[in-house]
């Protein structure tokens, strides 16, 4: 058994809040009101923010106007 492959499983790693606001160029907070207003989607993994990397693509492809997330 190849436990390589791990069928239905994302690879890419998920992002913390820093790094997502680092990608925005916004800051952390920002970052968070976005999460409390349901633009992206997180992971709660021990009390850990993390943001899967496709949903960041999904609120960049939106095109949400930036007046709308800060």
């Amino acid at each position: 058994m190849d436990r390589t492959k791990n069928a239905g499983i994302n690879q890419q790693p998920l992002l913390s809040v820093k790094e997502v606001a680092h990608k925005m160029n916004v800051s952390s907070r920002t970052v968070m009101r976005w999460l409390d207003a349901g633009w992206l989607k997180s992971i709660r993994i021990g009390g850990i923010i993390r943001i899967p990397p496709e949903d960041l693509q999904r609120l960049i492809e939106d095109g949400v106007s930036s007046a709308q997330l800060s």
